[in-house]
């Protein structure tokens, strides 16, 4: 009689044993879901990609300079969101996938702190505003944003989109 109780014991000890070892590797290591984080963070960045698109639509030459200088801080403040959007994704990525991670970084970092003198330039200069220079950076967003993949997977096509994507800021240079 003893016996039996004590093999019961052993198997649920076991068994529990497995079942605290699985909970501790997931919260841990994150196995288990991580592609559900990684998406929804993706989103978030994409999303944030899109907004700053439009809201660099709404800056146009023909509405007057104070409207303009409001419509381009509201731009800069969504470039910055993009900017920390994509450390939380940088963050959560980890080693799953093999996106190009380091040249996003400088990239965008160099994308927002080049858009941040172009618009305290035009704050200083208030009576002018410098449309190329902006045509040119807006055309380049619009095309950074429009081949961004809508969705993660941890697939080859995925990287290579957004990689291509990337490969878009290349030509800006600073305004």
């Amino acid at each position: 009689m003893k016996k039996s109780y004590s093999n019961a014991f052993m198997f649920f000890s076991v068994i529990l044993n497995v079942v605290l070892l699985v909970i501790v590797i997931n919260q841990n290591f994150n196995v288990f879901g991580s592609k559900d984080k990684i998406s929804d963070t993706y989103y978030s960045f994409y999303q944030s990609v899109k907004t700053l698109d439009r809201s660099l639509d709404q800056i146009d030459e023909s509405i007057e300079i104070k409207k303009i200088n409001e419509n381009m801080y509201s731009a800069n403040m969504r470039l910055n969101f993009v900017y920390d959007r994509y450390l939380v994704l940088e963050d959560s990525v980890g080693e799953h996938t093999r996106l190009d991670f380091p040249d996003v970084k400088v990239k965008l970092s160099y994308l927002k702190y080049g858009y941040e003198s172009f618009m305290l330039g035009q704050l200083l200069k208030s009576d002018e505003y410098s449309s190329e220079a902006f045509k040119e950076f807006r055309k380049e967003i619009k095309d950074f944003s429009g081949n961004l993949p809508e969705e993660y997977n941890n697939s080859k096509e995925f990287v290579q989109k957004f990689n291509e994507a990337i490969k878009s800021l290349y030509l800006i240079q600073p305004i």
